[in-house]
């Protein structure tokens, strides 16, 4: 009997690590972030083949399930193909052919064993991408077929069939393979074992389970890694606490290990959340100090925040960092959001201004509700000349929509400008919209 079936059945039941008690929750929020992180991993890398480019997976899909095998010991582009080719073919029969896409599996497994390939690669990706898919029971089976093989498996192998119970929401097995690789002399926990740990726990928002495991690595002797520190500043502040995932930012600075733009994501995700705004004002120019661009996801983020505070000095210096940057596609929203604020104030030469430099800039706005706080802006003030001008402006490169047309009619009918009223009428028919 191999060592990881002797384990389980020397045990009547599995095993709980004392780390963590008291630690069995649902898990199904965890294995729906780890399938959608798996799926967009498979459509982010090169294209699944699609019937139309792939005769292979035309023919298995027209094929019944005891053809499936045979099609593929019979098409030569399997033979040669590398991992990526067969989980794209998995990939692409997943949800239509579910049956089918576990014989591929079971296919590439006897080919491995059939030819005898003794290399731990080659099964740890077959468990690894067994995993990302949620499809333990197979997973164990490239397991426990490897071992009967007499290929020991290594930490690696051990981590990846953890992490795929972990995914799962198996913490019970995951910390039954955590002690067997505890017990073996040759295969002990690595860092990489807890920080597979401290990322579940991570994704459940679970700071008692995050928190136990992190000191479990540091009492093995493992100083905490940049993954360590992703989960942990991750994770707490996903679950609120903001000052905890601070002190593990600046414990990661202080022991000079550079944050990822994951980390400053987080960090910039938790300051905003609170509206700390001389925290962001710091945290930018850390940023910049530190030769990082601001990512869209940042600007998203921060121009949320400004909305919120109606901060349009910091909007502005917001367009300053991003010109230091790449181009964004977020920059017309920016734009925007200090035209708002101007209008919402109704600082008419600030907003003027503002809606110039977006046009110039070869921009556009980005919703009726910019435009029609500018006109709301223009009604308050009875600025009426210069709010025939900015429809003239935006004429050509924005069509109105209807909310907007509704509010110019309102606007005219409250101030009794008849005669603009019915060219916008006129207008409204010519755009398709009843009066």
């Amino acid at each position: 009997m191999n060592l990881f079936l002797f384990f389980f059945a020397k045990r009547k039941r599995p095993v709980a690590l004392r780390l963590v008690p008291g630690t069995m929750a649902p898990m199904a929020r965890v294995l729906s972030i780890t399938r959608r992180r798996f799926w967009r991993q498979i459509q982010t890398s090169p294209s699944p083949p699609s019937p139309t480019a792939n005769p292979l997976l035309v023919r298995l899909l027209r094929e019944p399930d005891l053809g499936v095998k045979i099609a593929l010991e019979e098409d030569s582009s399997m033979a040669r193909c590398d991992s990526s080719f067969w989980e794209h073919i998995v990939a692409a029969l997943q949800y239509s052919a579910p049956r089918k896409a576990q014989l591929v599996l079971e296919w590439k497994l006897d080919k491995l064993l059939k030819e005898r390939v003794l290399e731990r690669d080659p099964y740890l990706k077959l468990i690894s991408f067994c995993g990302g898919m949620g499809n333990i029971p197979f997973a164990m089976r490239v397991f426990t077929s490897m071992e009967e093989e007499g290929i020991r498996p290594n930490s690696c192998i051990f981590n990846a069939l953890t992490t795929a119970c972990l995914s799962s929401g198996d913490f019970v097995t995951a910390l039954s393979l955590f002690e067997i690789m505890d017990r073996m002399e040759d295969c002990k926990p690595n860092l990489a074992t807890y920080n597979v740990f401290v990322s579940a726990y991570s994704k459940l928002g679970n700071g008692h389970g995050m928190m136990s495991w992190y000191l479990a690595a540091k009492k093995a002797g493992f100083s905490p890694s940049i993954e360590t520190y992703e989960s942990l500043i991750i994770g707490f502040i996903q679950s609120g606490k903001f000052d905890v995932a601070d002190r593990f930012f600046e414990e990661m600075v202080s022991v000079k290990i550079v944050p990822n733009l994951t980390i400053l994501e987080a960090k910039l995700e938790g300051l905003c959340k609170i509206m700390k705004l001389d925290g962001v004002r710091g945290f930018l120019k850390f940023i910049t100090d530190g030769g990082w661009e601001l990512t869209e996801a940042m600007v998203e983020k921060l121009l949320q925040l400004y909305l919120d505070l109606g901060v349009v000095e910091e909007m502005e210096k917001l367009l300053g960092f991003m010109r230091l940057g790449a181009h964004f596609s977020v920059l017309p929203r920016v734009h925007c959001g200090i035209i708002r604020l101007h209008a919402y104030s109704d600082r008419l030469d600030d907003m003027e201004h503002a809606v110039r430099r977006l046009l110039e800039g070869g921009m556009i706005f980005t919703c009726p509700e910019d435009i029609e706080a500018v006109i709301c802006c223009y009604f308050r003030r009875k600025a009426f000349n210069r709010l025939d001008l900015f429809l003239d402006q935006i004429h050509d490169s924005y069509n109105l929509a209807r909310s907007t047309y509704d509010l110019l009619v309102a606007g005219y009918r409250k101030f009794e400008l008849y005669e603009r009223l019915d060219l916008l009428i006129n207008d409204m028919k010519r755009a398709g919209f009843a009066s």
